[in-house]
């Protein structure tokens, strides 16, 4: 029973947080990733309540639930994987063509996470920097969507940054830019899912 409310409770905990992370920061696809949350959370508390109460319409998918199982992870590490490819290759693509006028920015904030784990074997901050600049005599400041343990930059230092001309507020970053890291977790994934899937289904 313990062990029934345990995952019921950590599937809910991954649910709330991912919607709380949906809902407090922008909509961009630098926050893709925040999706998962929910999604596990809810397959989490869906296999749970499933293993654990006598439900006459999921007595099809209990007696299958290896094969099935292993279906849905292997469909979702694929289906993961492209949507972290496509939409770091789409990200990247729109912002080298619509992020293309340099400005000077000075870097105003880290954005350090206090509540970063840290302990006597792993230390580590998250940051979130911000930048202020100018464009046609009007002062902005664009904050990093995603926090990262990317070596920030120096505060109070002077970088130059690509924003987008006819919408000032957009920038882009090169150096703290994601998009590497997302394409390169989108293609494990995508091959986890992929060479996983047919084993399944095929051998």
């Amino acid at each position: 029973m313990f062990s029934t409310v345990f995952l019921f409770v950590v599937g809910l905990l991954f649910f709330v947080a991912g919607i709380l992370g949906i809902c407090t920061n922008k909509r961009s696809l630098e926050n893709t990733p925040l999706f998962l949350f929910p999604i596990v959370g809810a397959g989490i508390m869906f296999f749970t309540i499933m293993f654990n109460c006598k439900i006459p319409a999921l007595k099809m998918i209990q007696d299958n639930i290896d094969s099935i199982f292993s279906t849905c992870v292997m469909l979702f590490c694929f289906c993961v994987g492209l949507a972290l490819v496509l939409g770091s290759i789409y990200d990247k693509k729109y912002k080298t063509e619509h992020c293309t006028y340099p400005v000077e920015a000075i870097c105003i904030d880290l954005g350090e996470d206090s509540s970063s784990m840290s302990s006597d074997s792993v230390s580590g901050h998250l940051y979130s920097p911000s930048w202020k600049y100018t464009f046609h005599e009007k002062e902005y400041i664009y904050k990093s969507n995603i926090s990262s343990t990317i070596t920030p930059p120096e505060l109070g230092e002077i970088y130059t940054i690509f924003i987008d001309p006819s919408d000032p507020e957009k920038a882009w970053i090169p150096r703290y830019s994601h998009n590497g890291n997302f394409l390169f977790i989108g293609i494990i994934a995508l091959i986890i899912g992929a060479v996983g899937g047919y084993a399944v289904l095929f051998l």
